[in-house]
C-alpha cells in the first residue's frame, strides 16, 4: 500500500514537473534539482507521520511538518487545477500543447492552486459547523434528536483545546442520543490518552455510542476499544440496545478492515434483536446499503476532503459522498466528519458535526 501510494504521489510531481519545469527556460541543473527533489518528497510525505518525527524529534518535526504538509497540499491541488484547466483550454487553443505552457497561462494556474490550498488550510483549522438534517417515519412516535460525529482523527498533534471546543459544540445540542462513527482515534493510544479525555464529557439522555473506523484499525484496534471503555463510551459491536420502544440503535466495525482483525462485519446480527415496529438506526463508519436499517449513520468519506477526491471518494463508496441519501426508512446520512487525515485541510467540504432529527409521520407526509 505504502509503494502504491508513494508511486501515485510521484506520479502527480511528476506531471508537475513535466507540465511547469521540463520546458521552462531554468537550467538543466536547477531543472534535475527540482525534479529529485519532487522524487524525495513524495517519498518522505508518506514517511513523516510516524517515521520522521522519530528520528528527528518531536520538537523539529513540529516546526517542519506543516511546511512538508502544505507543499504536498499545494502540489496535488495544483495537480487538480491544472488537469481540470487543461481539459477545459485545449480545444480553445486547437489542442496547441505550447499554449498551454507559456509563463502567464502558468502564472495563473500556481497562484489559483496556491489560493486554493491557503484558503484549504484556514478551513482545515475552524471548529465544525452544525448540519442540521430532518426526517419523517410512521415508526417514530416522538421526535428524536441524533447527534452525529465522525472522522475527528485524534493524533499525537491534535490541539486538546479543539477537541474541548468540539465536545461542548455537540453538547449543546441537546441531542437525545451521540453517535461516534469511527476514525475517532488514529495514533499511538499512548500518545493521545490525554488528547482523547475531554470525549468522557459527552452527554445524551440516551446514550452516547461508538463504532469503530478504518483507523482505529490501523494501529492496535484493541488499545483504541480500551481506551473509548476507559472513557465511559460503550461499543456498539454487531449488537444493539434498546433506547425507546420505538427506537433501537446497533453499530458494526469498519466492514473492511475489521474482517482483517477478526472483528466480523454483521449488520444482520445487529439488528437480530430489534423490532420491525422500531425505527432502527445502524453506525457503520463505512456507508453501506441496509434493508434492515432505518437509518444508517456513516462518516469516512470526508466529503472528499480536498480535490480531486470529491471525485474519486464516490468511486468506492457506491456513488455516495455526503449528506442524506434514500428515502421511506431506507435513509442513509453520511456525515463530513470532524477532523482531517493527513494534513489539517478541507476544500470544499467543510468540517460538520450532524444533527438528524427523526419525527413522526404526520397524515401520511413523507
Amino acid at each position: 500500500m505504502l509503494i502504491i501510494s508513494a508511486l501515485g504521489i510521484f506520479s502527480i510531481n511528476y506531471y508537475i514537473y513535466l507540465r511547469f519545469i521540463a520546458k521552462s527556460r531554468l537550467k538543466r541543473k536547477i531543472k534535475l534539482t527540482i525534479l529529485g527533489l519532487l522524487v524525495v518528497l513524495s517519498f518522505t510525505l508518506l514517511l513523516v507521520r510516524w517515521v520522521v518525527r522519530d528520528l528527528i524529534g518531536s520538537t523539529v518535526f513540529d516546526v517542519f511538518a506543516p511546511s512538508l504538509c502544505f507543499m504536498m497540499v499545494f502540489f496535488l491541488t495544483l495537480f487538480s487545477v491544472s488537469i481540470a484547466a487543461d481539459l477545459i483550454s485545449l480545444p480553445l487553443v486547437g489542442f496547441k500543447r505550447k499554449k498551454l505552457v507559456n509563463p502567464y497561462y502558468q502564472t495563473v494556474l500556481f497562484l489559483c492552486a496556491a489560493a486554493l490550498t491557503v484558503w484549504g488550510q484556514y478551513e482545515g483549522h475552524k471548529i465544525p459547523e452544525v448540519k442540521e438534517v430532518t426526517l419523517k417515519s410512521s415508526l417514530i412516535r416522538e421526535p428524536v434528536k441524533i447527534a452525529l460525529m465522525s472522522d475527528l482523527h485524534i493524533t499525537r498533534v491534535t490541539d486538546i483545546e479543539r477537541v474541548k471546543k468540539i465536545v461542548a459544540e455537540i453538547n449543546d445540542l441537546h441531542a437525545d442520543v451521540i453517535v461516534l462513527a469511527g476514525d475517532i482515534l488514529d495514533d499511538e493510544i499512548k500518545h493521545i490518552i490525554k488528547t482523547a479525555q475531554p470525549l468522557k464529557n459527552l452527554r445524551a439522555p440516551l446514550g452516547v455510542y461508538y463504532v469503530t473506523g478504518n483507523h482505529e484499525y490501523y494501529l492496535n484496534v484493541n488499545d483504541a476499544e480500551e481506551l473509548i471503555k476507559q472513557i465511559g463510551i460503550p461499543q456498539l459491536e454487531n449488537r444493539g440496545v434498546q433506547l425507546r420502544e420505538d427506537l433501537y440503535i446497533a453499530g458494526v466495525p469498519d466492514r473492511k478492515q475489521g474482517p482483517k482483525f477478526m472483528h466480523d462485519f454483521d449488520p444482520d446480527a445487529a439488528l437480530a434483536d430489534a423490532s420491525d415496529r422500531q425505527f432502527k438506526i445502524l453506525v457503520s463508519h463505512q456507508p453501506i446499503e441496509n434493508d434492515g436499517a432505518s437509518l444508517v449513520l456513516s462518516g469516512h468519506t470526508h466529503g472528499g476532503q480536498m480535490l480531486p477526491f470529491q471525485l474519486i471518494s464516490p468511486l468506492y463508496n457506491s456513488g455516495m459522498l455526503s449528506g442524506l441519501y434514500g428515502s421511506k426508512d431506507r435513509y442513509i446520512y453520511i456525515s463530513n466528519g470532524a477532523g482531517s487525515w493527513g494534513p489539517q485541510l478541507r476544500v470544499l467540504a467543510p468540517y460538520d458535526i450532524s444533527l438528524v432529527t427523526v419525527e413522526p409521520e404526520q397524515n401520511g407526509g413523507s
